[in-house]
C-alpha cells in the first residue's frame, strides 16, 4: 500500500494556547503508554508526566509567562507542540 500512514498522534488538539496555566491535551483516541515533556525555550525540562492509558490530559505550567515546548511520546511517535504561557 502507498500513502500517508496514519500517526497514533495526528488528531491531537492542545487548548487553549496560548493559556494562563492550565491547558488541555485531547489526543482524539485512547493511547497507551504516553510520555509528556514540557521544556521552556532554554530545553530545560519544568515537568514530566507518564500515563498508562487515556485520550484526554490535563497539564498545569508552573512557571511563568514564556514560551513552552510540550514533547508527546506514544509507540515510539514523537510529537512537539509550542504552548505559550501567557
Amino acid at each position: 500500500m502507498v500513502g500517508v500512514k496514519e500517526t497514533s498522534l495526528s488528531n491531537l488538539s492542545l487548548y487553549p494556547n496560548p493559556t494562563s496555566g492550565s491547558f488541555n491535551i485531547n489526543l482524539g483516541e485512547n493511547q497507551q503508554n504516553i510520555k509528556a515533556a514540557l521544556t521552556n525555550n532554554l530545553g530545560q525540562v519544568i515537568l514530566t508526566r507518564k500515563f498508562e492509558a487515556t485520550d484526554f490530559i490535563n497539564l498545569d505550567i508552573d512557571a511563568p509567562s514564556d514560551l513552552y515546548f510540550l514533547q508527546l511520546e506514544v509507540d515510539g511517535e514523537v510529537v512537539t507542540k509550542k504552548i505559550i504561557k501567557e
